[in-house]
Order: structure tokens, then sequence, then C-alpha cells
């Protein structure tokens, strides 16, 4: 009832639903199997570093079919007929894309090396891995996954326990899918990275907002609210951003004022006075880098309100005006 309610608050601000499960034939990635560059389609394979056109293949191209790397349509002319011809310069060789690795290009040969955890790894447990290459020495299928549970190992990694899932229609995360047939399946959050599985998942903290900005006034006011967040982390495992809704209690800068004595039709200001206010926002948070065990610390801006009681004699000029912050917080979520 409690992931409800809370998916349902955040589908109010953004749907961001979970990946569709894709085919379920499993496959390992082997790297090696990539080290050769490629040239684009119609070109032959790469030789001393160069992509040779086939010209005869390209000008037999359709204009509708005349599209993408290393070709372009030439309109007719006095000269000669509209046709498909091989784009200047020419393309060169580039490595394939490889999900869960960044590639390099060095000596006519393409090596892989594993994509660097930006993050903390947090909290595992209720979130949603959408598989769409398959760790090695793993059984996982290219589908979507909950995080049942999740043990510390002594290494710092997290080994979790993945359960089918599916996608409801009022939660932008997912849910077990009780008729799921692919049982329980134990592997490391490491190894999750490594493939570069999406994650999805709930998550809560605090946070506080040390400089706000006023853009009507062009202001800068400085007040550190404290406060809490909840909201929908996406990303890869080891890294991702939050869509959060915050509220937030500070103590801002107001007028004194006079109501009985009016200069231009306003009450005179007598002085300044701290009062309490109830400040309600939305943004969005980054990861930044923390140790793989910990929970992530994040940054963000966000876009929120100020308000502050009426009062005869207290005025804020800022009650109820827009105002963008940066964000400082901390993820607390933790089952």
């Amino acid at each position: 009832m409690q992931r409800l309610m809370v998916s349902q608050l955040l589908c109010l601000m953004i749907l961001l639903p979970c990946k569709s499960a894709l085919a379920d034939s499993p496959a390992a990635i082997n790297p090696a199997d990539y080290t050769a560059p490629v040239c684009p389609s119609n070109y032959s394979p790469p030789k001393a570093g160069v992509c040779a056109p086939d010209v005869a293949a390209i000008n037999a191209l359709s204009e509708t079919a005349c599209t993408g790397a290393g070709v372009a349509f030439k309109a007719a002319s006095a000269a000669a007929p509209a046709s498909c011809v091989p784009s200047t310069p020419t393309p060169v060789p580039q490595c394939k894309d490889l999900s869960g690795y960044t590639a390099t290009l060095s000596n006519g040969a393409c090596t892989y090396n594993k994509t660097n955890v930006s993050s903390g790894s947090g909290d595992y447990i209720g979130d949603c891995f959408t598989i769409s290459t398959i760790p090695p020495g793993s059984n996982l299928l290219r589908q979507v996954y909950f995080a049942s549970g999740q043990k510390n190992l002594d290494n710092g990694d997290r080994d979790l326990t993945l359960i089918g899932a599916k996608k409801p229609w009022w939660s932008p995360s997912c849910v077990p899918d009780p008729d799921s047939t692919s049982g329980e399946t134990q592997v490391s959050a490491g190894k999750l990275v490594e493939a570069g599985a999406t994650r999805v998942g709930y998550t809560y903290g605090a946070l506080t907002m040390p400089y706000k900005y006023y853009p009507g006034t062009k202001t800068f006011v400085a007040d550190a609210p404290i406060g809490a967040y909840v909201g929908l982390r996406r990303g890869q495992a080891g890294s991702g951003y939050t869509l959060a809704l915050a509220f937030t209690l500070s103590s801002v800068k107001a007028n004194t004022v006079d109501p009985k004595t009016l200069v231009d039709g306003k009450p005179t200001v007598t002085g300044t006075t701290d009062v309490a206010a109830i400040s309600l926002a939305a943004g969005m948070m980054f990861d930044i880098l923390k140790s793989p065990s910990g929970r992530p610390f994040k940054a963000g801006l966000f876009f929120g309100v100020d308000r502050v009681s009426k009062s005869p004699t207290v005025s804020f000029p800022q009650n109820g005006k827009p105002w963008f912050a940066l964000q400082l917080g901390y993820d607390f979520t933790d089952n």
C-alpha cells in the first residue's frame, strides 16, 4: 500500500515506465568478439584504417534507402540524374557499442573496458532492473526483474535476489510477477553494473538547499532549509538521477511593519525578524561518487515556493513567489 501511494504521487509529477521485456533467450557477451572495428553499410571492411565505399551498391539505392552514415542523396542536374552517392568525408572505422563497456580504437583494433561505477549502490531492495546484456556466469534472461533481497559481501559488493517482475498501469516502477516462471536468481550488484543493467526504484532521504534564487526580484537568499524528499531514481545500476518532491522547513528573514502608519498606502517597515517558512519543491538530483557499499550523496536543482503565516505586523515579500535552488542531499533509502 505504501508503494502504491508513493507511485501515485510520483505519477502526478512524471511517468517514467520501466522498459518492456526483451527477447528471453540468454546470450553471454564477450568483449573479445568486438575487437574488429566496422564500417557503415555499403562500405568494405576497414583496411589500413580506411573504409572504402561500394560505389555501385550505393548508386543503386533509392532516395528513401539513401540514409545513414556514409551516403548522401544527390539531386538531379542537367549533367546527371538523381542518385545516391558516397558522402564526404569518407567515414572512419568505428567500434561497436557494447552495453556496460567503453570502447577505444587504437592501431586498428577496439579494446573494451568495464564502465566505472559513478555512485554508491544504496539499497537495492524493491528496485527494478531491466536486463539487456546478460551478465557472464548468470542465468538471467533479457527481461525485467524485481530485487526482493540482498546480502552484503565481504568485498563490499552486494548479493541480490532477483525475481521476475511486471509493470502495472499505476506504477512507473515494477512489482513482482506471480506468474513468472524464471524463479529466484542470485547475482551480485557488481555484475549488473558491468552489464549496464537499467535500474529504477523509489528513494527517499534528507536534503538542504543552501542558496535560493528568486527570479522575480533577481535576488539570492541563504537560509539553508532542512527537509525530506521522496522520488523515483532511474539510471544504470551504479549511477542515476532522481526525480523528487521535497518538503522543507526553514527560517526566513521577513519585515516587521506598523499597519497603522502608512506610506504611499503601504504599512511602514520598522525592522526585520526571523519567521518560520514551509517550502514545497520539485526537482532533479544526481548521484555523486561514493563508496560502493554506501548510500550516495546527491546534488541537484529544485524549483519551489515558500509559505509563511500571514500577520498584520509581519511582511514576507517572497511569500508564494517561485525560486530556484541548488540542492545537497543524502540518500536514506534503506529497508
